[in-house]
């Protein structure tokens, strides 16, 4: 072979590995995201199997009452206003912007999954029936903001990373600019934890109905988006 040809050969070859290895990448990923929903799955039904027990139990009201400790008139008006962010009442204003903003840019994918990503209330609801904790009760903690209906797992925890973690994804990947999808993901994510940390303070929830919600809702995000991954990659906007 001449050199001529042995140098057009390797000018072939190489988008031809470069294609394999980013291959290789996509299936590395598509495998670790497995991984982590297998994770997310197996962690939530070891919560749900360990309430009952006297052990997680107590850690739930240490932990509560660690939380309350501290309580003021001002500290109660935080926690009422962050649990109330978490309701599907203030998702709906939330939601009707995104969705008009996002058809507005022609991104109609990513304004359907942000409207599937309100589902996080009545999914909660559906597994919440198969458990059937209780709720605190006043006595053993402080039920300052009283609930009804069963306690695990907290749909102020799930449904909040569902639709408040959708909207941080989409910033993070529709938004060129790094500053401000930056401070927008960060907001969410801020947002969600003080969410669930309000709902241990209120007394509606225990701490690891609050954890079960992050995770179950942590796990339909992820569905959400590798669902956007597959259907939305025309809607991406290059990273600056």
């Amino acid at each position: 072979m001449s050199v001529h040809s042995r140098d057009h050969s390797l000018r072939e070859e190489r988008p031809l590995r470069a294609a394999r290895f980013l291959g290789f990448l996509a299936r590395v990923r598509e495998a670790r995201a497995i991984l982590f929903l297998a994770l997310l799955f197996v962690t939530f039904f070891a919560l749900a199997f360990l309430i009952r027990s006297p052990y997680l139990q107590s850690i739930d009201v240490a932990i509560t009452r660690g939380i309350q400790r501290p309580r003021t008139a001002t500290l109660d008006t935080l926690a009422t206003v962050f649990t109330y962010a978490g309701s599907m009442g203030t998702f709906l204003p939330f939601w009707m912007a995104a969705c008009g903003l996002l058809l507005w840019k022609k991104r109609p994918w990513a304004a359907a999954l942000c409207s599937a990503a309100l589902m996080g209330h009545p999914l909660n609801w559906w597994i919440k029936s198969f458990i059937e904790r209780p709720r605190p009760e006043a006595g053993i903690v402080e039920v300052i903001l009283p609930a009804i209906g069963t306690s695990f797992p907290s749909g102020h925890a799930m449904s909040p990373v569902m639709f408040y973690g959708f909207l941080g994804l989409i910033a993070w990947v529709l938004i060129p600019r790094r500053k401000t999808r930056l401070a927008l993901a960060g907001a969410a994510t801020l947002l969600i934890f003080l969410i669930g940390a309000s709902r241990i303070y209120v007394g509606a929830h225990w701490f690891s109905d609050v954890v079960a919600g992050w995770t179950a809702g942590l796990f339909f995000l992820l569905i959400l988006a590798e669902a956007y991954k597959i259907v939305g990659t025309n809607e991406l906007t290059p990273r600056a």
